[in-house]
């Protein structure tokens, strides 16, 4: 009797098949975690860089208005219904003044958000002179899509924490407690920018600060 060539041809390509997603499978394996570290390496440059524009803006508004941008929309004459995202909230508002200038800072279509849902019920620009048409209160975010975290120096130490608005949960947050060379917090006598990195957690190590 004849061998079945039909079931043999059929094996062969099932063994085939397996052999290909067997090597697939380990492919992807290498890959993809060489990828991911590519696209964190991308994302943290652009944190850099937003961090490092946001200060350039920060010391030109500092120029403008001998002080830098409270750590609360409420030192702006606004009631936070909330209480959420206020340090970036003033920040954001700030820097979109056209006061005395035009804006202090270039902001991004895609950074824009108001994580939070919340908004003002007077107009912005008779709160900052903000070019914002919207009563959103907008955030500046990170390349992970989360408010950087903001503290006029004067908020600089171990009894201030504000709640934010992260990966969709509220997490409270404080000044980094690193000490400058005077002995104070880190940034005393300007300010502290904080992305909370990829990790959607305040307080780790892939943290990324301002100097």
């Amino acid at each position: 009797m004849r061998p079945n060539r039909t079931s043999q041809i059929k094996a062969f390509t099932l063994i085939e098949l397996l052999v290909v997603i067997t090597i697939l499978a380990i492919l992807m394996g290498i890959i993809l975690p060489a990828l991911s570290s590519v696209v964190f390496k991308s994302q943290e440059k652009v944190c850099q860089v937003d961090i490092s524009q946001i200060e350039i803006a920060l010391k030109s508004y500092d120029s403008d208005f001998r002080d830098f941008p409270p750590s609360t929309v409420k030192a702006l004459g606004l009631k936070d219904e909330n209480n959420i995202n206020s340090g970036n909230e003033s920040l954001t508002l700030c820097l979109s003044s056209n006061l005395k200038t035009d804006t202090y800072y270039e902001f991004r279509d895609d950074q824009l958000e108001n994580t939070d849902f919340d908004t003002s019920p007077v107009p912005l620009k008779t709160l900052t002179g903000s070019v914002f048409s919207t009563q959103d209160l907008l955030e500046i975010t990170d390349p992970w899509g989360n408010p950087y975290i903001y503290f006029h120096y004067r908020d600089l130490n171990a009894k201030t924490a504000q709640v934010y608005q992260i990966n969709g949960q509220q997490q409270t947050a404080k000044p980094y407690a690193g000490k400058s060379k005077t002995g104070n917090f880190a940034g005393y006598g300007k300010y502290q920018i904080i992305s909370i990195g990829k990790d959607m957690k305040v307080s780790t190590d892939d943290d990324i600060r301002s100097n």
